[in-house]
């Protein structure tokens, strides 16, 4: 009677077990979605995106399942656990909060700037919490990504320059798992960046650990330590070469940008980049014809990059009807909008609409540098004060969009973030 009692016991608490890993499921799944599709929400004056992101937090934060199940998430789904994280709800939380599309991303010149969007840097601030240390390590990076110095004095930047030096101590901990390798390779590869820590590592060390991966943007960045480890400097054919190799794109069209290339080698390497999948080059290969003056061919590689989820196609053919209108192109070189076509500016301010609209927020950038530049014309002073007015609603608009997306790039939301962001955090370090 006891071993059938025992046995019923074990039956149901197997029942309430598979319940409960598919409740957690269900509620990370909710979650989930709420990051992916975090452009849905309505925001105003009133709601930020920040707001959002705190509510999600709240959200895993009140989840209360027990450690065994939580557990039983993180080996299902081979998630890694970082040093200072204590209990599997952080592994999981880490995991569910850091944004999966970094790498890919970081391998783009065309995307790299997306891990800058407010979306982006919640997330790594969210997964930071849960002692994630790649969030730590990327939010630090991202957040200053335009900045040369930081000033351990500031009392704002001397915490996340204390956030940022725990990050590449816990890298320097996880070099079992290759993306902490590669963060300290990025770290180390970069002398201003180096300069922000007081840990030393040494270049052959942080060679050896890169290599120890089969993993090819690791054996790439690799190169960069190739004269610490005593070898010849890599020059950009032997980096195709070795990307070629590796069927590595991204290190084929990384090394096609080098300016020491002749126009020819520079179109085999991008050309071969593409041929091994990495869609970004499409974006290239598409401004070469543009150049060449067959538009047509130009649009339709343009169009198989925004297929594939690179919107700066969009952009690029707004630029290719007016120019390059951002604010820091000497006036020089910026476009004379009073002779180019009214059409033609319409249908560039829809391309950077369409842009912004789709997720990257450079489209808002840009239609707000083309309002203004249009607001600036000699031309447009003498248009009426309704049409003045007009434009100036436009250029307010786009601006709340792009600073929506953009905080770091706003002259009072950048420090407001920052401050937001290190009140979320300040109780871990």
């Amino acid at each position: 009677m006891k071993l059938f009692c025992f046995l019923v016991g074990l039956f149901f608490m197997g029942i309430s077990c598979n319940a409960g890993y598919a409740s957690l499921e269900d509620q990370l799944t909710a979650i989930n979605h709420k990051l992916v599709n975090w452009r849905q929400y309505s925001f105003d004056q009133d709601r930020k995106a920040d707001d959002l992101f705190l509510e999600i937090y709240e959200d895993f934060n009140t989840m209360s399942f027990e450690e065994g199940i939580w557990q039983a998430y993180a080996t299902t789904h081979n998630l890694y656990k970082w040093p200072l994280q204590t209990t599997w709800k952080q592994v999981v939380g880490g995991h569910v909060f850091y944004p999966p599309y970094v790498n890919e991303y970081q391998d783009s010149v065309y995307n790299t700037h997306l891990l800058q969007r407010v979306d982006n840097l919640w997330r790594f601030a969210l997964s930071a919490k849960c002692q994630h240390t790649l969030g730590k390590f990327q939010l630090v990076e991202n957040l200053y990504a335009r900045y040369v110095d930081m000033d351990p004095k500031d009392e704002v930047q001397g915490f996340y320059l204390t956030f940022f030096e725990q990050a590449v101590k816990e890298c320097a901990q996880s070099t079992s798992h290759p993306d902490a390798c590669y963060a300290l390779g990025e770290c180390f590869s970069d002398c201003l960046k180096s300069q922000r820590v007081t840990v030393h590592i040494s270049g052959e060390q942080i060679y050896d650990w890169l290599k120890s991966h089969n993993v090819p943007r690791n054996h790439y960045k690799a190169l960069s330590f190739n004269r610490r480890k005593g070898l010849p400097f890599a020059e950009p054919a032997d980096r195709f070469e070795l990307a070629k190799t590796l069927k590595y794109g991204a290190g084929c069209f990384n090394a096609s940008r080098s300016s020491d290339l002749d126009l020819e080698t520079r179109r085999h390497y991008v050309d071969t980049a593409l041929k091994l999948g990495f869609m970004p080059a499409l974006l290239s290969v598409g401004y070469r014809y543009d150049a060449q003056g067959d538009f047509t061919t130009a649009l339709g590689y343009y169009q198989q990059a925004i297929d594939h989820g690179y919107y700066y196609g969009y952009i690029i053919q707004g630029k290719t009807l007016v120019g390059d209108v951002r604010h820091g192109i000497a006036p020089v070189s910026r476009p004379n909008l009073s002779t180019i076509e009214p059409a033609n500016i319409d249908k560039a301010a829809a391309y950077f609409t369409l842009a912004g609209q789709a997720g990257d927020p450079d489209g808002w950038r840009y239609l707000v540098c083309l309002y203004e530049c249009q607001y600036n014309e000699q031309g447009f002073k003498r248009k009426s004060i309704g049409e003045q007015e007009t434009l100036r609603q436009k250029i307010e608009g786009a601006s709340k969009h792009f600073i929506q997306y953009m905080p770091l790039l706003g002259t009072y939301t950048s420090e407001d973030f920052k401050l937001t962001l290190r009140e979320f955090l300040s109780k871990m370090v």
